[in-house]
């Protein structure tokens, strides 16, 4: 296949609905360094740069945190309606 263009991949991320009285906003945070994980109605914030732009978790590291998260939220459930 073609190589795709990864202009727009730079605004995948940063992104984040802000709730307003009339309607959402939609906003971007270029520098952010965290991600939210939501799993079983939770949220999780898992900080992912540090302030030099360098990644805080190895994929190692990453992968024990999500397993972590799963864990938590499987063993701690919300109930939902």
């Amino acid at each position: 296949g073609s190589p795709l263009c990864m202009y727009q991949f730079g605004n995948v991320f940063g992104f984040g609905r802000e709730p307003k009285t009339d309607i959402d906003a939609i906003t971007y945070h270029p520098f952010t360094k965290h991600v939210v994980v939501i799993c079983q109605n939770q949220y999780f914030k898992v900080p992912v740069i540090d302030d030099s732009g360098n990644a805080v978790l190895s994929v190692e590291a990453l992968q024990k945190r999500l397993d972590e998260i799963k864990n938590v939220s499987q063993s701690n459930p919300i109930a939902t309606r």
